[in-house]
């Protein structure tokens, strides 16, 4: 059995960038990563090869997940190690 795939379904840079800014996110496309930024913030989606295989839907739900993950770990930052005479 012949399996017909329609490329229209598949994202381009261009059609991913115009996602991202409709929901109010910038797009850095650079060394094969595709990365959405708002303000001095940026997330890594996904890979720039991978966007010939996905839909619409797959990649803003990497855009979500992302998001999601960010949130849980963002917090106030703890360092490593401990100065000022304290033990590391």
């Amino acid at each position: 059995m012949q399996n017909i795939i329609d490329e229209s379904l598949f994202l381009t840079e261009i059609m991913a960038r115009e996602l991202l800014e409709a929901q109010g996110y910038g797009m850095n496309s650079r060394f094969g990563h595709i990365h959405a930024t708002q303000e001095n913030r940026e997330w890594h989606l996904c890979m720039r090869e991978a966007l010939t295989g996905m839909d619409k839907t797959q990649f803003l739900a990497c855009l979500n997940d992302t998001l999601r993950l960010s949130n849980n770990i963002a917090g106030p930052l703890v360092p490593l190690v401990e100065t000022s005479g304290a033990r590391a």
